[in-house]
């Protein structure tokens, strides 16, 4: 019995696990305090607020093609952000939040590539993401983004502190549109979700979560691991479970959202659910 339930807390650990991501690195080993000037003409995207705690908040501003002489890539993308401080101390954003970005549901990295100070304002917005603010201060910076396509990327940010607190949108490439407001989807408090969770929802084929009626339960390839309660929050667009074992309950938190009346549950690195 020890062993199944050290195996369920494994599976949860896999299924629902967070994984750390940085942005690009440049050359200079120094950085000056402040932000850096986007040209906000040539971005498109709407402004949307990100995520906000305590600490700080960050804002979504836009998002433009790559220069080529910034980078050594066809198919690469400025994303451009705000960033302030409501700490005492001088912050900043790595220190305080972690942005992670997603597409066709599989995270897409830009680590340890090399960009040039050549595109002078691409270059000068990159840096500024190591820049500290003031209290109440804020920092504008970009961050490079790799998409494999042209097909929507969803851009995660996490609380470092609390990585339980996290906020997605998405970013149409082709129309600069932008989804989800940074409250984990566009869910509406008048849409019934209860009537729309109910049934099994796989996760990476193997993964089944069943709703009915408040009651929760995962099986992986077919065998049931876990069983519990689920709440629906409308406040955070999250499904919040608790899962029962003999020696500890789990909880999960699962952000959802409902577009045009269809219901999208996804998991804490923002890979999908599919409804059968």
């Amino acid at each position: 019995m020890k062993k199944k339930i050290f195996a369920t807390v494994l599976i949860l650990a896999m299924i629902f696990a967070f994984s750390a991501c940085g942005g690009g690195s440049g050359s200079s080993d120094t950085q000056d305090n402040g932000s850096a000037e986007g040209t906000n003409a040539e971005l498109m995207g709407e402004s949307t607020d990100l995520i906000s705690c305590d600490a700080g908040e960050i804002k979504f501003v836009g998002f433009q093609k790559a220069d080529p002489k910034l980078i050594d890539e066809e198919n690469a993308y400025v994303f451009v952000y705000e960033y302030t401080n409501h700490q005492d101390n001088p912050s900043a954003c790595q220190s305080t939040f972690w942005i992670q970005y997603f597409q066709n549901n599989t995270e897409i990295t830009a680590n340890n590539i090399t960009y040039y100070t050549d595109a002078k304002e691409q270059y000068d917005l990159l840096q500024a993401a190591f820049n500290e603010a003031l209290k109440d201060g804020t920092v504008r910076f970009g961050q490079i983004v790799l998409p494999k396509d042209d097909s929507p990327v969803t851009v995660m940010a996490k609380e470092q502190s609390n990585q339980d607190h996290y906020e997605m949108i998405e970013v149409n490439l082709s129309d600069g549109t932008v989804t989800g407001s940074g409250s984990k989807g566009s869910s509406s408090a008048d849409a019934d979700v209860e009537a729309l969770i109910q049934g099994d929802w796989v996760l990476q084929e193997v993964n089944t979560f069943h709703f009915e009626n408040g009651t929760v339960s995962l099986s992986q390839n077919g065998e049931e691991m876990l069983s519990g309660e689920y709440t629906i929050n409308y406040d955070t667009s999250e499904i919040d479970g608790v899962f029962h074992a003999s020696d500890k309950d789990t909880k999960i938190h699962l952000p959802f959202e409902v577009k045009d009346g269809t219901l999208h549950i996804f998991n804490n690195n923002g890979e999908e659910m599919i409804h059968q």
